[in-house]
């Protein structure tokens, strides 16, 4: 008979490797979080203790190291982690399932396409496989794939925000094929909750610009803008209406409405970098396309849906629907500066100031960008 550790419940054999894997574990937490020993007088040695001389072989170290390193948005280094412990268990499938999110998260969108395609079906993982395997798709113009990949048939009522994300994503991959009146029914289809037309009828303003149909793109922008209630719902789709029909009335050479529209968002928040370059700078910011391609659209809805999920605390899924978007529009600065400001309140200060150095000179964001530069250091 196995004797039982007093007053715990477990035999002993158990509790023994419970702590060994806990001290594992704490152990390649440290390993990170230290990179080098410290003496006494504070200086560091010049020999340093790394992952591979504490935890470097065992996947078990390595996979709790890289879920610690995750919830503290280390992504690049939780995605170091489960690469070295798939090392040793190539085949373990919740190892596999924490990497596509983890390249995500990091960035690396390419190693995350190369994976998707294994688990577009996989019950635990496979929405995400499929809006990656999306994004690979519109990025190599593959349309008709796109729009072939998301479920826009599934019960509105179980998911209504997945729902209404797929279709227009789906709406913008039916734009990319030339059939802009389907994408537009798709994205009019079933508007049983009151809040979807906030975001469909920009998603249709953009598609219909697209289309060559301005006068209706005009009245979908201006949709947007008046929606009940709509900034303090989804302010920043409301801004990015502002931006478009702004444009698209100064590009038409209807300037008085093109300010009318501006006032607009000027009275809202006046600071805000878009609205001043186009008031200072009317003419030639309007020349500046707001969505050049189908691929920037799609990156669109990453963008306006991702930021009504970040403003319900689920920063750690908006990190992944911020990086699809990028990765489908570089250029997207609003969505960039976003990403950032998540990183700056997990105080993950180098991560948030490589997101914003990504930014060219041209941006509006710039100066923004390079004063929370200056702050983060």
């Amino acid at each position: 008979m196995r004797r039982r550790a007093k007053g715990t419940g477990m035999n002993l054999s158990a509790r023994t490797s419970l702590v060994k894997h806990a001290i594992t574990a704490l152990l390649v937490g440290c390993v990170f979080a230290t990179p080098a020993i410290v003496s006494s007088t504070g200086s560091a040695k010049a020999d340093t203790i790394t992952f591979e001389d504490i935890a470097g072989n065992t996947a078990e170290g390595s996979f709790l190291a890289a879920r610690v390193a995750n919830t503290d948005f280390k992504h690049a280094l939780s995605a170091q982690l489960l690469e070295n412990a798939l090392r040793f268990k190539p085949d373990e499938i919740g190892i596999r399932r924490s990497l596509l999110v983890t390249y995500l998260q990091a960035g690396e969108f390419e190693k995350a396409a190369a994976t998707a395609e294994e688990f577009v079906r996989d019950a635990a993982m496979g929405r995400t496989a499929r809006l990656i395997a999306y994004g690979d798709h519109m990025r190599a113009r593959r349309y008709t794939a796109a729009s072939g990949v998301l479920q826009i048939e599934k019960p509105s009522r179980e998911m209504p925000l997945e729902l209404l994300q797929d279709r227009l994503l789906t709406a913008w991959a039916l734009a990319g094929q030339n059939k802009f009146e389907e994408a537009i029914s798709l994205i009019d289809s079933d508007a049983e909750f009151s809040w979807f037309p906030l975001f469909s009828n920009y998603h249709a303003g953009l598609i219909l610009e697209a289309a060559g149909q301005r006068e209706d793109a005009k009245r979908r922008f201006a949709q947007t803008i008046e929606f009940p209630r709509a900034t303090a719902t989804a302010p920043d789709t409301v801004f990015r209406a502002i931006e478009a029909l702004t444009k698209i009335h100064a590009q038409d050479g209807e300037e008085v409405r093109a300010r009318t529209a501006l006032q607009t968002g000027l009275n809202m928040v006046g600071n805000h970098p878009p609205f001043q370059a186009l008031f200072y700078r009317l003419s030639e910011t309007a020349k500046v396309p707001h969505v050049p391609s189908v691929e920037a659209g799609a990156a669109e809805v990453f963008y306006t849906l991702g930021q009504a999920i970040t403003r319900q605390g689920a920063e750690s899924f908006s990190t992944q629907i911020y990086r699809l978007g990028l990765a489908l529009n570089e250029a997207n600065d609003p969505m960039r500066m976003a990403l950032a400001a998540i990183y700056e309140n997990k105080d993950r200060f180098a991560e948030a100031n490589d997101i914003y150095a990504a930014l060219t000179e041209a941006s509006v964001f710039k100066t923004r960008s390079e004063i929370q530069m200056a702050l983060n250091f």
